[in-house]
């Protein structure tokens, strides 16, 4: 999604393409006879890009809501697929094994190494960060950098314990770089202060599927269904929230938090012999997370009430307690 359009993927190969705040009509459709693997928009142009099977298939649209496709073939099945800030490029990773830009008919190879593996990507700033785990005698585990622009290496950033999950760049505050590890620990490097990470932060019990960062503040989620907001200066945990299926997404504007919960089996083979209580627990949901809304009871005591100036309290009664709303 980006403030011109709207795009959704399905797993019969469908994809609708809407006006942002328009018309509940889809602009746009296309239909694959292979499944979509993955869906990216760009950032401030209306361009759609989706990937089936080996092949990316990029759609531009213009005034006229004429859709112009261009064809991209990466021999292999690609994995990860990202829009590169300030252009309509493409950053594939294919066979988790490479990984390329293209655009405009040309294509620049970033990343092909043996006994490596590309677990995520991410862009922003003007640069591509991948999640890299090299197999070996010696593992390792780090996240590549590659300038979008030069089309080249940059640096490696450290520090990892286990395979890198998820990596976020274009949301995080320039200079900063903020990684999930299947370690269960959340990652935030200054790229002004080295290439290790200058905190980590504790709070999972499962693999770190999503984060997000800004001047003071660092959210994750997890594959337990845990949700968690750090603070940087305290180096602490501010808040926390479970819910019983894993953290798919989850993204902060300002006061504003919106996270989607995604069971790993999402889809009953046979929905019509299943209880309509046991469906309804497996069914995912969409959380919406208000901030700015005061959550003080003013019927409770004193001695109830706790204070970020207090060294122990409980977060019942904080102004962040369970700030939701259920969709």
């Amino acid at each position: 999604m980006n403030p011109s359009i709207t795009a959704a993927a399905f797993a019969n190969g469908t994809l609708d393409v809407w006006r942002t705040g328009g018309s509940h009509s889809p602009l746009f459709t296309s239909s694959s006879s292979e499944p979509i693997s993955g869906v990216a928009v760009a950032h401030n142009k209306p361009v759609v890009a989706v990937a089936t099977g080996s092949r990316v298939k990029k759609f531009a649209g213009d005034r006229s809501q004429a859709w112009t496709l261009t064809v991209f073939d990466t021999g292999s099945r690609v994995s990860f697929l990202e829009f590169v800030d300030g252009d309509a490029r493409v950053g594939v990773a294919s066979n988790a094994t490479e990984v390329v830009t293209f655009g405009d008919g040309q294509t620049t190879q970033l990343h092909a190494l043996l006994h490596q593996t590309c677990t995520c990507i991410a862009t922003g700033h003007g640069m591509v960060a991948c999640g890299v785990t090299e197999r070996g005698y010696c593992e390792q585990h780090q996240v590549k950098l590659f300038l979008a622009d030069q089309e080249r290496f940059l640096y490696n950033l450290s520090g990892h314990q286990w395979d890198v999950t998820c990596v976020n760049l274009r949301l995080s505050p320039e200079n900063c770089l903020v990684s999930g590890c299947r370690d269960s620990k959340v990652r935030l490097f200054d790229l002004r202060a080295g290439h290790g990470p200058v905190v980590t932060f504790q709070g999972h019990a499962a693999p770190v599927s999503t984060v997000q960062c800004d001047e003071w503040k660092i959210v994750g989620g997890g594959t337990d269904g845990m949700l968690v907001v750090w603070d940087q200066r305290m180096k602490a945990k501010l808040w926390e929230m479970h819910n019983r299926h894993p953290v798919r997404f989850a993204q902060f504007e300002k006061q504003m938090l919106v996270t989607a919960h995604v069971p790993d089996d999402a889809f009953s083979d046979d929905a019509e012999d299943v209880e309509m209580v046991a469906l309804r627990q497996n069914m995912g949901c969409l959380l919406v997370y208000d901030f700015s809304i005061e959550q003080l009871r003013d019927d409770l005591p004193d001695v109830c009430l706790s204070t970020y100036r207090e060294p122990e309290g409980f977060n019942y009664n904080i102004g962040l307690a369970m700030p939701y709303g259920a969709l």
